[in-house]
């Protein structure tokens, strides 16, 4: 199979899994957020926060390096050393998960009431429980990724989040307070905890006696998780929706409940359009480098055009239609929020394409230290500013702060990654497929200005979606190679060959860029 046939491949399962498990989880947000009000969703939101904040730590880099280190060792032929290596990923996540729930105990114990006194003690034990099975859950995702077996991670979605959806709309149906929610978010974190482990179950090779790590590696997988750790810590703080625990202290719960409404969405819509694309990268780019240094930096360009021509859609319609997209599934209570989801969606594009080119190439060439020091001077540049916005702003401020960060993390990731490659961006080409983006989204904003918030979003996304495909096409946004694929793809639809669109195809390939090699 072509390294282009496994990445479309790997997508297509990436696909699933990401679109039946933030699709229905968008879905459980939206009623949520309906059902609390913007208050008692900022609450929630902060208690999501913080449990999100307990699985990164525990993790503390670790699922990434066990994606990033299996499929290095499947790209350099050694298959025999991968059962070692996870079952040393492992004991790490276990030590680092006993320190979370000790030092997290300790200071609920003895300052909980100050720091979070919107949270009972059934809410936070509940969350530590959380933080147990999801920490675990995640690693065993990233065994799957490792192994580029997106197929299982499709199928652990499909599984568990429709039971996490009914599991709210009855927590719903019988009136629950926030702890019921928490609860429901406990037992779901249960079930992908045991599916996920199922779902693994005889992928990693069968460990052969008495074989171990070869020092060398032990030294890179500490020195990345060392590394790791410290920068997930920061950029936990920096990003991740954190705005939403500086507008809980130092704002109102409402405007926290705004702020989440709008990145739930935002976060959600970036991953099922670029987000499937951008999940399959990280151990792609790594066996690459495994298999052809020179070959893999190729491929890091064609990513970012790729990642930008499924991103700039996203942006453009959203921007275009947030207030009617706010107002129609949020509903008139969160009218605010629309502001904000036009400024985190399109953050939100620009972190998928970072994380899922600059980020994956810097990861897979060891550059774990250059990583933190960029991590940690966006943080002490973001956090204080932020902060201050917020404390003098509120929700604007909150924007401010968010916006700012996605910004420093693609400079200075972006400047990073070209640095260490040395490859050439195709500027204009991605000048072009951001002009087809605007260009498609002014009819669909004009169309907002006219009809209520449901029809405007259906008739301006038929009228956005042939324009923006074609516009790339006509505008040249794709590469030779690209084209003949689609065009295949075409051919093999069915007995009747569809003359109009291979005779489109071949007119695109005439006014498309220079081949990319993949």
């Amino acid at each position: 199979m072509s390294e282009r046939k496994l990445l479309l491949g790997n997508t297509l399962f990436a696909s699933v899994g990401i679109y039946v498990e933030y699709f229905l989880g968008m879905l459980t947000s939206i009623l949520l957020a309906r059902y609390l009000g913007p208050s008692d969703f900022g609450i929630y939101g902060l208690i999501m926060w913080l449990a999100g904040l307990g699985i990164a730590l525990t993790n503390a880099g670790i699922t990434t390096g066990m994606i990033k280190f299996v499929a290095e060792l499947r790209g350099n032929g050694r298959p025999d050393l991968l059962a070692a290596l996870v079952r040393l990923l492992r004991r790490m996540q276990r030590r680092m998960l006993i320190a979370v729930l000790v030092v997290s105990a300790t200071v609920y114990l003895v300052a909980g009431q100050k720091l979070v006194p919107d949270i009972n003690m059934v809410g936070f034990g509940l969350l530590l429980l959380s933080v147990s099975m999801r920490a675990p859950y995640m690693l065993n995702i990233a065994v799957a990724k490792g192994f580029e077996n997106f197929r299982s991670t499709a199928t652990i979605a499909a599984i568990v989040a429709p039971i996490n959806l009914a599991l709210v709309g009855i927590a719903i149906l019988a009136r629950a307070s926030i702890e019921g929610f928490v609860l429901v978010y406990a037992l779901v974190s249960i079930g992908f905890c045991f599916v996920s482990g199922w779902r693994i179950r005889g992928l990693v090779p069968k460990a052969e006696a008495g074989l171990e790590l070869p020092q060398e590696l032990r030294a890179r997988i500490r020195n990345y998780s060392i590394y790791a750790t410290i920068k997930m810590f920061v950029a936990f703080f920096c990003a991740s929706g954190s705005e939403v625990l500086f507008l809980n202290v130092w704002g109102t719960s409402a405007d926290a409940g705004q702020f989440r409404a709008a990145y739930q969405l935002a976060s959600s819509a970036s991953l099922l359009v670029p987000g499937v694309f951008a999940a399959t990268l990280l151990p792609f780019m790594a066996r690459s480098l495994g298999e052809n240094p020179d070959a893999a930096r190729r491929r890091f360009v064609l990513s970012i055009v790729h990642l930008t021509i499924l991103s700039a859609p996203v942006a453009a319609f959203g921007i275009s239609a947030a207030p009617d997209v706010i107002v129609a599934l949020y509903g008139a209570a969160y009218h605010p929020a629309a502001m904000t989801l036009t400024w985190t969606l399109a953050s939100c594009c620009l972190t998928i394409i970072v994380a899922g080119t600059a980020s994956s190439l810097l990861v897979s060439t060891d550059q774990q230290r250059n990583i933190l020091i960029v991590t940690i001077m966006n943080g002490a540049i973001k956090v204080p500013v932020g902060i201050y916005m917020i404390i003098h702003y509120g929700l604007v401020g909150g924007v401010v702060s968010f916006a700012l960060d996605a910004i420093l993390n693609a400079t200075t990731q972006f400047w990073l990654a070209l640095r260490i490659n040395k490859a050439k961006l195709p500027w204009s080409q991605i000048a072009r497929v951001l002009a087809v983006a605007v260009a498609a989204a002014i009819p669909a904003k004009l169309i907002s200005h006219y009809l209520p918030p449901w029809p405007a979003l259906f008739l301006g996304a038929l009228v956005f979606g042939p324009l923006y495909v074609i516009g790339t096409f006509v505008g040249g946004c794709w590469d030779h190679r690209s084209i003949d694929y689609m065009h295949d793809l075409v051919h093999r639809l069915g007995r009747a060959r569809l003359h109009a669109i291979e005779g489109f195809l071949a007119w695109a390939k005439r006014r498309a860029n220079t081949p990319a090699d993949a």
